[in-house]
């Protein structure tokens, strides 16, 4: 039940439905992120991902707009990153961050859109 699921640390991982490129998958979603994280946020949010502060300030200055900085961030940490990018990271952060309602509208939203599904009992199940 949902209290179980409140007071359990294990965290539940979320991967592409389909066996989908997770990085492609998580990128058609950079958009709903600065609708969702507080923009007080999207600084801090971005430095727990690993983000230089040099690269928030260059992402603040290309974006067309400010609502636009936090999708230019979002490019610029997963091209940092690489494959070590991964939408359980950005969930963590928030959470790490204390936007706990955030991460929850987000996961609710990346799982409701049916691109990404929870990994079944451990990374075994994960293989098809």
């Amino acid at each position: 039940g949902q209290a179980e699921a409140e007071g359990s640390p294990r965290r539940r991982l979320l991967v592409p439905a389909n066996g989908a490129d997770p990085i492609d998958t998580l990128r058609l979603f950079f958009d709903y992120f600065p609708e969702v994280v507080p923009f007080n946020s999207w600084n801090p949010f971005m430095r727990l991902m690993g983000l230089m502060d040099n690269d928030i300030h260059v992402a603040r200055a290309c974006a067309a707009s400010p609502e636009d900085a936090l999708y230019e961030m979002l490019v610029r940490w997963v091209s940092r990153m690489g494959r070590e990018a991964s939408v359980n990271t950005l969930l963590e952060a928030l959470d790490r961050l204390g936007e706990r309602h955030a991460k929850e509208t987000i996961e609710d939203h990346l799982v409701g859109s049916g691109k990404f599904i929870y990994l079944e009992g451990g990374a075994g199940s994960a293989v098809s």
